[in-house]
């Protein structure tokens, strides 16, 4: 599931359209999940915020209006709450987006992992889509062109998108593509799209397992 059908997904839960056992399939999955869970609460926060800037809207046509007393009371109720609401939400994504900077500033990281990268698979150029894919990628990374390098990349992983442990090679050229399109995230400055690639690449607990779990937590913990 890649980020875009993951906030379908959340979105879906959130708004009570899911059947009761996809509902309950999904809350299972929020429960085991802290990373998941964590996700759904800092999207339930945002429409929560969209929803109140809709309110914030109505209440400004109703105040054009009104008494200059009137608009000062409506302030009072809506506005500050609504205001305070997006200074808590500024102090939860903020420093998270200036970690992910400083983050994507290590030319050294970025370094290692595409030679890593090329290292692996110069071999096996010419011999499997899935292998070329991920050296065109690779390429485009490093000259720089993260957002081309992340179309190609999420190409790729349609081609293995069902695949299981049991296709070992493949298994392992999966997490690679997905390692590659979180440095990728990284370099777009994208919080959330990271903080869910990172969290795919762990649950394959293969190469790159280490690497995304310091990652994630210099995001979440800013160390």
């Amino acid at each position: 599931m890649d980020n875009l059908m993951l906030t379908e997904t959340i979105d879906r839960y959130l708004a009570g359209q899911m059947s009761d056992k996809e509902r309950q399939a999904f809350q299972e999955k929020i429960e085991e999940d802290a990373d998941l869970c964590s996700e759904v609460e800092l999207q339930r926060e945002v429409i929560s915020a969209i929803r109140r800037q809709a309110l914030r809207n109505k209440v400004n046509a109703f105040e054009q209006n009104r008494k200059k007393r009137t608009v000062a009371k409506w302030a009072a109720y809506v506005l500050v709450p609504l205001a305070v609401a997006a200074c808590m939400a500024a102090c939860i994504v903020l420093p998270q987006v200036d970690r992910v900077k400083q983050i994507g500033a290590d030319v050294s990281l970025y370094a290692a992992a595409t030679d890593e990268i090329s290292i692996a698979y110069a071999s096996l150029k010419g011999q499997s889509q899935v292998s070329d894919i991920i050296l065109s990628a690779n390429h485009l990374m490093k000259q720089q062109q993260y957002a081309k390098a992340d179309e190609v990349l999420v190409k790729g992983l349609e081609q293995v998108a069902t695949i299981t442990k049991e296709n070992v090679q493949l298994w392992y050229a999966k997490e690679d593509m997905l390692y590659m399109r979180a440095l990728c995230a990284i370099k777009q400055h994208s919080v959330y799209r990271t903080r869910y690639l990172l969290w795919q690449v762990i649950q394959m607990n293969a190469t790159h397992k280490d690497a995304a779990e310091q990652l994630l937590k210099q995001i979440k913990e800013g160390k």
